[in-house]
């Protein structure tokens, strides 16, 4: 049966109720369900054109992100890979620089050791196991800065008499606190330590790591706040250590 014909029945149904009020309230009910047949179908309408609205929006926002992509992709394709100072090319996802250096002489571990580019003498010392109780380090400038290849010498008080030093210095004076019964705290290797009188394994291992821990000793005094560093211990090895 066609819509039509269907309303029509209903309406010639209507026509011929008798009782008025119960032709109102089917009336009534007939304009209740028209007006809410409308009003939905409006809403379904207008949902669907939203819909097609956004779709649209999200194709075009996705299209766009596609091709800024591909702009980026190409732009940074492009782009040509940056050279550092020796002329090799370098990325920011590389490792960090690192130097090969060569240490000998006075020196506890001598030999070949990688270090943190801008590293410097004295970091090198450190990582050697400090110098040799006979180690001179007046004529060398720990602070100096590393460079790849680099070979670090550290000579003995013996080797320093043959230096000259500007100003006419006994070089015998300047290295005089390095001599064969003075071990310099700040550079002495754990074994160097153990040494001196009182001072153990256990000891030894405070020292060093007091010294890292600070940046070194800046005074043989400074020693006393090691832990186990008494007032009589510190008095027995005071003459034999120096910074």
């Amino acid at each position: 049966m066609k819509p039509r014909e269907f309303l029509q029945r209903i309406l010639f149904k209507f026509l011929y109720i008798k009782n008025e009020k119960l032709k109102q309230f089917f009336i009534s009910v007939f304009f209740l369900l028209l007006i809410s047949f409308i009003v939905l179908a409006i809403i379904l309408v207008k949902q669907n054109s939203e819909n097609r609205i956004k779709k649209n929006i999200l194709e075009a926002v996705s299209k766009s992100r596609e091709s800024d992509g591909q702009d980026i992709f190409q732009e940074e394709g492009s782009r040509p890979a940056a050279q550092g100072k020796d002329g090799n090319t370098s990325s920011a996802g590389q490792e960090k620089r690192t130097l090969v250096v060569f240490i000998c002489g006075e020196i506890s571990n001598p030999g070949v050791y990688e270090v943190a580019d801008g590293s410097r003498i004295n970091d090198l010392i450190k990582a050697a196991g400090g110098t040799g109780i006979n180690a001179c380090l007046e004529l060398i400038n720990p602070a100096q800065k590393l460079v790849d290849g680099q070979k670090v010498y550290i000579p003995s008080v013996e080797e320093s008499k043959d230096f000259v030093f500007s100003g006419g210095e006994d070089n015998a004076a300047i290295c005089e606190n390095h001599g064969t019964e003075t071990i310099n705290i700040n550079y002495a290797s754990k074994k160097e330590l153990e040494t001196l009188p009182g001072i153990g394994s256990e000891l030894a291992s405070r020292i060093i790591q007091y010294r890292e821990m600070h940046g070194g000793f800046q005074n043989v005094d400074e020693l006393r706040k090691v832990s186990g560093i008494g007032d009589k211990k510190f008095s027995d090895i005071k003459d034999m250590i120096t910074v």
